[in-house]
Formats: C-alpha cells, sequence, structure tokens
C-alpha cells in the first residue's frame, strides 16, 4: 500500500518593534496563501501561533532572558534558537552528544547567519519529517519542562546548602 503525506509549511510573524522594516515584505505577500506578516501586537493571537505550530524560530542576535522558547515548548512547538543570553541556558540541541538526552530540546545555531539559520532549520525539518516517533516524544519531553520559579527556587536552595557547606568544611579545616 502506497502511503503519502503532505507538508505544508506555513511561515507566520507576529511582531512589534521591526513594523518599518517589515512594512514592504507584509505588503508584498499580503495575498499568499502560506505567509503572513502581522505587526502589531496581539495577545490572543500569540498564544494561537504557538498552539498551532510545530517548530519555533527564535533567532536572536541578543536575548537577556527569552520567555519565547519557554512558551513555544509549554505548546509543545520545538525551539530553533541561536545560541546567545537565555536562549542558550534554556534550549539545548538534540544533536548536541555532550548534553544528556533527557536535556536535549531543540536545535541551535551559534552563527547569526543565513547559513547558521537554513542548518538548523535543515535538521529540524529532517527530523520532523523522517523520525516522526522520535519527533513526538521530543515534543512531549519540552511540554513537560519545569520552568516554573518552583523548581527553579529548589535549584538554587540546593546551590545555596551545597555553598554553605562547603564554606564551614573549609573553615573547618
Amino acid at each position: 500500500m502506497y502511503n503519502s503525506c503532505i507538508y505544508t509549511f506555513t511561515h507566520v510573524l507576529l511582531s512589534t518593534g521591526v513594523t518599518r522594516e517589515f512594512e514592504g515584505i507584509a505588503n508584498h505577500f499580503e495575498s499568499h496563501p502560506y505567509v503572513r506578516l502581522i505587526l502589531k501586537y496581539d495577545e490572543a493571537l500569540s498564544h494561537s501561533i504557538y498552539a498551532a505550530s510545530d517548530m519555533f524560530i527564535i533567532p536572536s542576535i541578543f536575548e537577556p532572558c527569552g520567555l519565547t522558547q519557554m512558551i513555544a515548548m509549554r505548546y509543545g512547538s520545538i525551539p530553533i534558537t541561536r545560541k546567545t543570553g537565555g536562549l542558550n541556558d534554556s534550549v539545548f540541541d538534540v544533536d548536541d552528544d555532550t548534553i544528556p538526552l533527557q536535556f536535549r530540546n531543540g536545535f541551535t545555531f551559534l552563527k547569526p547567519d543565513e547559513q547558521g539559520v537554513n542548518n538548523a532549520l535543515e535538521r529540524a525539518f529532517n527530523h520532523y519529517m523522517k523520525n516522526n516517533e522520535n519527533w513526538q516524544q521530543l515534543v512531549q519531553r519540552d511540554m513537560k519542562i519545569d520552568f516554573s520559579w518552583d523548581s527553579s527556587s529548589t535549584q538554587y536552595e540546593e546551590l545555596y546548602e551545597k555553598s554553605v557547606a562547603r564554606a564551614r568544611a573549609a573553615n573547618h579545616s
């Protein structure tokens, strides 16, 4: 039996702050069936975009924290990010053998250029199309990651307790 799949890739940009740079592109793609540029703030629409996407590209040059990737993962959208700032602290490449498997949760690239982005996108698309079971496991794993303050505060408490214990041990020596 022949089994075929059709993949449709829709591109959406919801943004504020870059409006002037993208107005011409938005006008160019105004009637395109698979591309939308919405250059305004729309909270409800942003949640719909997260929920409908399989992958979320965050090619930031600079990212002090980054909530976008955390929200995307909660919705089951796999992040594709540049290794910078908070993105580097929370997105770990699925192909990085130096990271324990349970922590690998997205696709990353280092250089902020076309080649870097394209390489990460190609790896993500290949994984998506050729490894459906692994992709679903990745989605499930990402949706379960706890980025809450409860989890973070527990880790900080453990770190402080270890630091205090080391300091006391050093003082008694």
